[in-house]
């Protein structure tokens, strides 16, 4: 089996998309603070909704989409950290870390998830 750079293996990767980090910094004005955010470096990931029964109710009483994502072990995403998935220009917040689900060592797969939710930059 080959891998691709990160230790993902052929299995998952049709099922990965073009993600992009959304590298954020802080301008102060003559308002104060406005936090601004651009485009940085580019990473495959798969997501996945979340979408059982509990997930479901809590959705239609406000709570934002929630989402697994997975991506190579190497590629560290950290609460807070937002991404944009490229094929539709939708952003994700990050609600964990990958260091929290990471494949041990051993595993032929080298990969770590997160949870995320649909988030949209303000």
């Amino acid at each position: 089996m080959s891998t691709l750079a990160g230790g993902i293996g052929d299995m998952l990767t049709p099922m990965m998309t073009a993600c992009v980090r959304m590298d954020r910094s802080t301008e102060q004005t003559k308002l104060g603070p406005v936090e601004r955010y651009t485009a940085g470096a580019g990473f495959m990931a798969y997501l996945r909704k979340d979408a059982s029964p509990e997930i479901r109710v809590a959705e239609r009483q406000g709570i934002r989409e929630q989402y697994t994502v997975i991506v190579p072990k190497a590629e560290v995403l950290r609460r807070d950290d937002v991404f944009r998935r490229e094929s539709d220009g939708l952003t994700f917040r990050c609600t964990s870390s990958t260091t929290d689900a990471e494949a041990p060592e051993m595993a032929s797969l080298q990969i770590a998830k997160a949870s995320c939710e649909r988030w949209d930059i303000p």
